[in-house]
């Protein structure tokens, strides 16, 4: 009889666990966007979570911190296929922002899960080309990326609607995040938009230039120019107060 008991908690258990491993499951969140905005500007974040499809959701700021998809400090809402998108705008001010998300599901241990993603508020460099729509329909949602010094530095969407004039597009760089100086950066689209969309009059699919962070060197011209000036003062002092010597000695 003990042998039966010990053979049936032998089984048992490993069945126990894997139950309470299922109801246990491990929901990662992911946050896809950039970490930075500039003053009073935008920027939409994905945000997935592994292994649970359908759940509701709320994102929250502080009162006063930023708008939640362009309304109030916070939002709601549902989906179905594990992922949500929002839109957060930022204040006058700078700084860093918390931005508090909420995931409520029956799937879920305890009901729910939070999870926090910081924004920070900076001061931003802005990188601009044009871009024309040369296939004869509007464009919404066509990725596009940015590199700087030779690295992916982000990836965006952006539209391009049917127009003969040419369409702006804009990328906001953290100056912070680089070294003060010249960089070099490079717009480049997709090849599947070949013969859709262009860079100027050239037909091409990426668009190179530079910019600068920091003082551009300024700052430093600035500083031996002062220097400069002060030995030239230091010097006219000396002068001036020898020449005078000099004249009291010849009486």
């Amino acid at each position: 009889m003990l042998a039966l008991l010990l053979t049936f908690c032998l089984i048992a258990l490993p069945v126990a666990n894997a139950a309470l491993g299922a109801e246990d499951k491990d929901y990662k969140v992911t946050f896809d966007g950039m970490n930075f905005v500039a003053p009073e500007g935008d920027e939409t974040i994905k945000v997935t979570v592994d292994n649970l499809q359908k759940y509701s959701y709320s994102v929250k700021v502080d009162s006063g911190k930023g708008k939640i998809n362009g309304s109030s400090s916070n939002h709601t809402g549902s989906t179905t296929d594990g992922t949500f998108s929002f839109k957060y705008t930022a204040p006058k001010t700078l700084g860093k922002v918390t931005i508090t998300v909420t995931i409520e599901s029956s799937e879920i241990t305890g009901g729910k899960l939070t999870r926090t993603y910081t924004m920070n508020v900076v001061n931003v460099y802005q990188v601009s080309v044009d871009v024309k729509n040369i296939g004869g329909m509007s464009l919404e949602g066509v990725p596009v990326k940015l590199y700087i010094d030779g690295k992916l530095y982000r990836t965006d969407k952006v539209d391009i609607k049917a127009s003969e004039e040419a369409t702006k597009l804009t990328f906001d760089v953290n100056a912070g995040a680089l070294k003060g100086g010249q960089h070099n950066y490079e717009i480049v689209f997709d090849e599947s938009l070949n013969g859709l969309v262009s860079f100027g009059d050239s037909d091409k699919l990426s668009a190179t230039g530079t910019f600068y962070t920091g003082d551009g060197g300024w700052g430093i011209i600035s500083i031996v120019l002062s220097i400069l000036v002060v030995i030239m003062v230091i010097i006219f002092i000396y002068v001036y107060f020898n020449r005078g010597k000099k004249k009291k000695r010849k009486k």
